[in-house]
């Protein structure tokens, strides 16, 4: 007889999860003239220090905005992570104090990362643009379709911060199977708790009842 308890699939899903690593996360800020916001890459800064290396793109976020952006995230809806010709993946290159170049994918031979405003295509965020479209990693600009290439451009400062840990995908998918499990064994056995299976009892025959 095989017998499977609650504290056997708690335990089974705690050894899964421990063995699945998390990724982490840096927060980094960002701005130029009137615009501020965050960029979230892979990676670690201890004490809000990165180290030379290359980071890729998870999120793009708006946080102030002189001009009138939204503000919102590629997340959230309110960017796309694509535009003139740029699209994902986006990394950059990072010398220990700056950024030294932003690489994307797509058609476009320049260094930019692009995030269309999708709530009015005229508008997107660039870095990377200096003004007169000259590749410049440390330039950046809310740029205007309708303005054209000639509009100002702005010196963009990022600045690494907080270091974020997210679970892998596959340490929640694991966690609700195990859930689960947990759910259909109290279903089928009416108790998750049952430790020892007892044999059937047998009924023992009463004894005759003596006639006078």
């Amino acid at each position: 007889m095989r017998l499977i308890t609650t504290t056997a699939l708690a335990l089974l899903g705690a050894s899964l999860v421990v063995a699945t690593p998390a990724s982490a996360q840096i927060t980094w800020s960002w701005s130029f003239g009137a615009e501020a916001g965050q960029f979230l890459t892979n990676g670690i800064a201890p004490g809000g220090v990165a180290a030379p290396g290359t980071y890729s793109f998870v999120d793009f976020i708006v946080t102030a905005s002189g001009e009138g952006a939204p503000l919102g995230s590629v997340s959230g809806g309110d960017y796309l992570a694509s535009g003139l010709g740029s699209v994902l993946p986006y990394d950059f290159d990072w010398d220990g104090s700056s950024v030294t170049r932003w690489n994307s994918g797509g058609v476009n031979s320049f260094d930019w990362w692009v995030f269309d405003q999708v709530s009015d295509s005229e508008w997107s965020y660039l870095f990377g643009w200096k003004q007169n479209n000259v590749n410049d990693a440390t330039q950046a600009d809310y740029y205007s379709v309708r303005k054209g290439f000639t509009q100002p451009s702005a010196f963009v400062t990022v600045t690494p911060g907080a270091t974020t840990t997210v679970p892998e995908p596959s340490s929640v998918i694991l966690v609700a199977a195990g859930i689960i499990a947990i759910g259909v064994h109290r279903r089928r056995n009416g108790s998750a708790t049952a430790l020892v299976a007892y044999p059937p009892q047998r009924r023992r025959p009463s004894s005759p009842t003596p006639r006078g």
